[in-house]
């Protein structure tokens, strides 16, 4: 880190910033006489995938040339963990299904609801697991042979729309009273997610992937995917939150992974399963900065608040965040690596951060 950050203060660090020009249209032009003796290279996944469909030459001489020579602040295939929420999904299917996935004891917890010998630690951690890329386990700690991810529990399930076989078996919730999350494939802070009381709200706002057909060529833009909507979701102060935490893979070659924590989002808005307004259910930042008199203190929470919350209230242990929580995420972190790992393109000099 320190090696780093003398990087940036002598100021080496250096952007493609001559690699590609807009011109009259917005229309990208890219120039041929790049300068790739760089020290410090600052992208990220999309820019990355960018420039190598549309400048190869220059993605081969920027990624493959420089190996040893430049640091690299993404690594290739990291949309896998970040980025497509249909590959992430796709990963985390074909790990699940490996005959050679082994158990991971990554925080010395045994999952959520059990016991765990785990003590206060750093903040900062590193994940542990096995040397070879198929090694790995759930977040939950068991072995998993041949399963169905959406029935392991480990999240709301999920199916993509334009894979026929998931796309039906979506359709079997049809007179069910479950919710769903419709969600664009590809974006972020939360941008183009709907929600919709049953399948056929769904059916009626995607129309173009019904009847369910196979379609995996589909472009990245138009893909969408449904997840299932938790009815009764965990609320502090009468409000959705959720855990937004990090992970630096700081090497691939060896894998260096860390993980650390973050903080805590809530809604500004009382939770009501009947309400029309989308700050109630979406918590980033994003969404909840369109209120009235917003005050990032209010929306943003610490761990250690979180604990001083619990501890008020009655509803957990002195210890909780530290001996029970932090493990479980640490866990499920580690899974979500172990899980894309096999796409991640290890690469001397390059890493990468995700929160």
């Amino acid at each position: 880190g320190l090696a780093l950050e003398d990087l940036t203060n002598r100021k080496w660090k250096m952007m493609y910033k001559n690699a590609k020009v807009i011109a009259a249209g917005n229309k990208t032009q890219f120039r041929d006489n790049i300068n790739v003796r760089l020290t410090w290279l600052e992208c990220d996944t999309t820019e990355l995938t960018k420039l190598r469909n549309e400048r190869p030459e220059t993605f081969d001489i920027a990624y493959n040339q420089q190996v040893g020579k430049t640091y690299l602040s993404v690594i290739d295939g990291a949309d896998a963990i970040g980025g497509n929420k249909g590959q992430q999904l796709r990963v985390k299917q074909s790990f699940v299904r490996r005959s050679s996935v082994l158990p991971i004891d990554a925080a010395g917890a045994s999952g959520a609801g059990g016991k765990t010998k785990a003590k206060a630690k750093p903040k900062s951690k590193a994940l542990k697991g096995g040397g070879g890329d198929n090694d790995g386990g759930d977040a939950g700690g068991r072995k998993s042979y041949e399963c169905n991810y959406n029935d392991l529990g480990l999240q709301p399930a999920q199916y993509r729309l334009y894979i026929k076989e998931e796309c039906e078996d979506f359709l079997r919730n049809e007179g069910n009273s479950k919710s769903f999350l419709l969600k664009p494939e590809t974006g972020s802070q939360g941008k183009g997610i709907t929600f919709h009381a049953g399948v056929g709200s769904v059916k009626k706002k995607a129309k173009s992937f019904f009847p369910c057909k196979q379609n995996p060529s589909m472009s990245a833009l138009e893909r969408m995917l449904v997840q299932e909507y938790i009815e009764k979701p965990l609320l502090i102060e009468r409000s959705k939150f959720d855990l937004r935490v990090y992970m630096l893979i700081a090497s691939s070659e060896p894998w260096m992974v860390f993980y650390h924590q973050g903080y805590l989002r809530r809604s500004l808005f009382e939770y009501d399963p009947s309400s029309k307004n989308r700050a109630v259910y979406l918590t980033n930042t994003h969404y909840q900065s369109m209120r009235e008199n917003f005050k990032l203190s209010d929306h943003i929470w610490t761990f250690d608040r979180m604990q001083s919350y619990l501890t008020q209230h009655g509803l957990a242990s002195a210890h909780f965040v530290d001996s029970v929580l932090d493990p479980y995420v640490k866990r499920a972190a580690n899974f979500v690596f172990q899980s894309a790992r096999p796409k991640l393109q290890r690469r001397k000099g390059s890493f990468h951060i995700f929160g």
